[in-house]
């Protein structure tokens, strides 16, 4: 077992125990502490003509607590990692929620120009349809203007008409004996704003 005890020795194992617990050394010397820890326990475990006479029990002890001082600095590697990850994360995913608050944002006011033009769309129509009524109720007021206009000259016409026969009918007074026509009215002449009215 000298090999053994040449390889790694007590007093150098506690050392090792010390610094790793210290948290001084870096991780490439806790790696080879690591390492050498391994070795030596399977040596330790290798040998079985001598171990219970040679091997000190605080070699092995040492190995373990080393062992164990080893996988906690792991343990607080990887936390640190995981730590160090998520701060690098951190930007990215603050630029992730700053690029989908926009997009809520673009999509927001997008939705709400739809709904906008919408609404004009749907104004701009029922104006139109309520000028094409006014038009339409103006258009029919104007026709039925014309259609009475119409009527009206078509009642002087025959109005006219009417006592341009009398005037022409000789016995035009038999119809009318309380009335004479006015000597300065020539006869057959259309203007009756000359006929007047003489009581007998």
């Amino acid at each position: 077992m000298s090999h053994i005890a040449d390889l790694v020795h007590a007093h150098e194992l506690e050392k090792d125990v010390q610094s790793a617990a210290s948290w001084k050394k870096d991780s490439v010397e806790v790696k080879a502490a690591s390492e050498l820890c391994d070795a030596t326990m399977k040596g330790l475990d290798s040998d079985k003509e001598n171990s219970d006479n040679e091997v000190k029990p605080k070699q092995k002890h040492a190995c373990n607590q080393l062992l164990e001082i080893v996988q906690q600095r792991n343990v607080m590697d990887l936390k640190q990692l995981e730590k160090a990850r998520e701060l690098d994360e951190r930007p990215h995913r603050e630029l992730q929620q700053l690029q989908q608050h926009s997009l809520d944002t673009q999509q927001n006011m997008l939705t709400g120009f739809e709904k906008l033009t919408a609404g004009v769309t749907v104004l701009v129509e029922a104006q139109a349809k309520q000028a094409a009524e006014d038009n339409r109720r103006r258009y029919e007021e104007s026709e039925h203007r014309r259609e009475d206009a119409e009527r009206r000259a078509a009642e002087s016409e025959r109005h006219a008409s009417l006592l341009l026969a009398l005037t022409n009918n000789k016995n035009w007074c038999n119809f009318f004996p309380f009335t004479t026509i006015h000597p300065s009215l020539p006869k057959g002449n259309q203007n009756t704003k000359h006929l007047t009215l003489h009581h007998q």
